[in-house]
């Protein structure tokens, strides 16, 4: 709508004549003419440039003002109208309950996942003293025999240790005898003779007393005399009595508490040099059952402990130094971590078929021996072991990468592939 040109203007009355002959403006009609009065006042109603505002002139390209406010109320109506669809409740169809897929599996299913070999006990061979490796036997590879020598110590000071304990040991034996053995019999008849000696001297003294007291009585020797007599007679009588009590204990032998003593000394010898040989045959490292030298941690030359615990990294092994880790053979088993909602599928001795990329074409038999008590919740996943039958595959290394394919079938049949140990290990942990 385009609006008037207020400049072309022009407002027309009727005028009409007053009672004096005048003609006014106040009075005149709408559409009455005048003559020249009525185009002056007029005339005045028209608004000229100069009355304008400052700066208005007509463009005629820009568009009226009018279609800018509608464009704007009708973009305001379209979102107001896009905005109720939007919150409106909308009718939807109500949603269908799918049932959850079974948690066992049926037969011929098939279920594969990547797993590692391990041997289910690997032995840290770890010396029982201290000492430096002169030999080394074995490496990295080797199959070992329980009881096989591994490795050797230095055997020079616990050989002496040996030593001194031998003779210690020879020194309280040679005592224990002696006193068990009492008096020989040289000794006694020494001192039986000896006693007899002392017992004449002492009845000589005795007579020589009583004369020479009866001669001090009739005053025909001195006081001083006949007590000398009498004082000499006393220290033989005296002399007397100690030899005769020494030759009986040389006749009676030593004595119980002795002899219990020197007994003990003997036997706390005999433990020193039962140490002391034990300590030496420990030098000899010997392998503790029979598998595989997966790993050599020290070579000849090395100092080893006993009782310290050995780090690597940030990782404690154990108490001492390992020399080798020694796998069994016979216990070999694969674990591979299974999701959580694989879990249900699978059953305690199932059948799996073991496979490996270094030996491609070939299957190895398998079971499931146990589960993980506990789940991964990082990965949400579950350690499954299973255990190689027999024959176990000897071409197997540990930490050699396979492929684990478990072949399904009735849980009440397949857990009769489950051997005695591993029952055994099952109960032990539900009763954990």
């Amino acid at each position: 709508m385009n609006l008037p040109n207020i400049s072309s203007f022009r407002h027309t009355t009727i005028v009409k004549p007053a009672s004096n002959g005048v003609v006014s403006a106040e009075n005149a009609e709408p559409g009455a003419t005048t003559g020249d009065s009525s185009t002056d006042l007029l005339h005045e109603l028209h608004i000229g440039k100069e009355q304008r505002s400052e700066g208005y002139e007509r463009n005629p390209r820009r568009r009226p003002p009018t279609l800018w406010a509608g464009a704007a109320v009708f973009g305001i109506a379209i979102m107001a109208a896009a905005t109720w669809l939007g919150l409106r409740p909308r009718t939807m169809a109500p949603p269908v309950a799918t049932p959850a897929p079974p948690t066992s599996r049926g037969f011929g299913g098939l279920l594969t996942a990547g797993g590692y070999v391990r041997h289910a006990r690997v032995v840290n061979v770890v010396p029982r003293v201290s000492g430096i490796i002169a030999t080394l036997r074995v490496s990295e590879g080797d199959v070992v025999q329980e009881g096989d020598i591994i490795a050797t110590l230095d055997r020079e000071e616990l050989g002496q240790q040996v030593a001194e304990s031998r003779a210690e040991l020879r020194v309280t034996q040679a005592r224990l005898a002696e006193l068990k053995a009492g008096g020989r019999r040289e000794e006694i008849a020494s001192a039986r003779a000896k006693v007899d000696a002392l017992r004449l001297t002492a009845e000589r003294l005795e007579r020589d007393n009583k004369r020479t007291q009866a001669l001090a009585e009739t005053g025909a020797v001195s006081a001083q005399v006949g007590e000398g007599a009498q004082t000499d007679s006393l220290i033989a009588s005296k002399t007397l009595d100690a030899a005769e009590k020494g030759l009986e204990l040389l006749e009676a032998g030593t004595r119980p508490e002795v002899i219990s003593a020197a007994q003990a000394a003997v036997e706390a010898a005999q433990a020193r040099l039962a140490r002391a040989v034990s300590q030496l045959g420990r030098t000899e490292i010997r392998a503790p059952l029979c598998g595989r030298v997966l790993r050599k941690f020290v070579d000849v030359g090395a100092t080893v402990s006993f009782g310290l615990p050995y780090t690597e990294g940030y990782n404690t092994l154990g108490p001492g130094s390992p020399i080798v880790a020694i796998g069994d053979l016979k216990g070999l088993e694969a674990t591979a971590d299974i999701n959580q909602t694989d879990l249900g599928r699978l059953s305690l001795g199932e059948k799996v078929e073991v496979s490996a990329d270094a030996f491609p074409g070939k299957t190895y038999p398998a079971h499931v021996a146990r589960f993980s008590p506990r789940a991964d919740r990082n990965k949400n996943t579950v350690e499954v072991t299973v255990r190689f039958d027999d024959p176990v595959p000897g071409e197997f290394v540990h930490d050699l990468s396979v492929k684990l394919s478990f072949m399904g079938g009735d849980p009440s049949t397949t857990k009769r592939n489950v051997s005695h140990a591993d029952e055994r290990d099952n109960e032990q942990r539900r009763k954990l």
